[in-house]
């Protein structure tokens, strides 16, 4: 699943305030794909390679008027479905009740703009720009009842995507943080190097292997886990995507060999070593913690993938903890 995040303009020609904005919008990184300019024409230039979903824009610029550019943007092709928001200290509201009638403006606020207001109108008009994303909708509902933390990122760490639990992670900066420029880093900076290797190695390998890490919490003084699957292919428009799933100690609790067995219809050999495989193990330690061969565990494994559907080891990690079994609890014995 390749969720993208809408495509968010900011154009101002006051430098100090889009860089109030940026600070003060860091945590909407993991929900949008935002980008800022100074120059409204290089914003256009940049809406021509990139097709925006949300423009905000400065009512009266040097270079260009906040009305103008957005007269350019509506006639550039893959922009036909844009909305627009005029952020404007100017106090012209002539100009602002013309480009609203005229150009259809979508929503007109006046500076200084309350972050949470700005927001507001920000996702009102993505959902506007964008009803048709019924079905994406519908995979971000599911994955936002998943308690496993799922933080979606792109072959050069650029966070595409965040559910709940995920963009906790990411503003409590536990084991993972983001930056304003949307990279996705350890929290712990001795890590990220690590971190991007693996997110590097997940998203050009070809067999889909599934990979973790463990990143060091310094807040906590606790180690998290994080599971890397591979998304999609590097020939898909946006390139692929690494899916990051967490494996803190209270996401492994919810898993058990015996939930699995009962959920999948496994026996209790294969639950075992479905177990160790979601739990980032590789089949030799999973024929090795089962006190089998190998060879023994693949037949076991192709005898999973028959039970569950999935046909290689990174399916059936997504299939697994995606699944209610990632969130039913073990029984306190």
């Amino acid at each position: 699943m390749n969720i993208l995040k809408p495509s968010i303009c900011f154009v101002d020609d006051d430098q100090g305030l889009l860089d109030g904005l940026r600070r003060s919008l860091n945590s909407m990184n993991a929900a949008w794909d935002m980008c800022f300019f100074t120059s409204p024409l290089k914003a256009l230039e940049a809406a021509k390679t990139k097709p925006i979903d949300v423009l905000v824009s400065d009512l009266k610029m040097p270079e260009l008027s906040g009305q103008a550019l957005i007269s350019e943007v509506m006639a550039t092709e893959g922009c036909s479905s844009a909305r627009y928001i005029i952020l404007s200290g100017s106090g012209d509201f002539s100009s602002a009740i013309s480009a609203i009638n005229d150009l259809h403006v979508f929503r007109f606020l006046e500076k200084p703009v309350d972050k949470h207001v700005l927001i507001q109108a920000i996702e009102d008009a993505v959902t506007d720009a964008k009803p048709d994303l019924s079905v994406q909708n519908y995979a971000e509902a599911a994955l936002n009842m998943i308690t496993a933390a799922v933080v979606v990122v792109s072959e050069e760490c650029r966070v595409l995507y965040a559910n709940p639990a995920g963009r906790k992670l990411l503003e409590n900066k536990i084991g993972l943080v983001v930056g304003i420029d949307g990279i996705c880093r350890a929290s712990n900076c001795s890590d990220s190097q690590a971190l991007h290797d693996m997110i590097a190695q997940a998203s050009i390998d070809e067999d889909d292997r599934v990979r973790w890490l463990s990143l060091k919490d310094q807040c906590a003084d606790t180690e998290l886990n994080f599971v890397a699957i591979p998304q999609g292919s590097r020939n898909f428009p946006g390139g692929r995507t690494v899916v990051l799933l967490s494996r803190s100690e209270e996401t492994v609790s919810s898993l058990a060999p015996e939930v699995l067995q009962s959920m999948f219809g496994l026996t209790p050999a294969e639950a075992a070593i479905t177990f160790t495989i979601t739990q980032g193990g590789n089949l030799d330690e999973a024929a090795r913690r089962s006190g089998i061969t190998v060879s023994s565990a693949r037949t076991y494994l192709k005898r999973i993938f028959g039970k569950t559907g999935a046909s290689r080891q990174a399916e059936l990690m997504k299939i697994v903890l995606t699944s209610p079994a990632a969130i039913v609890k073990k029984r306190a014995s």
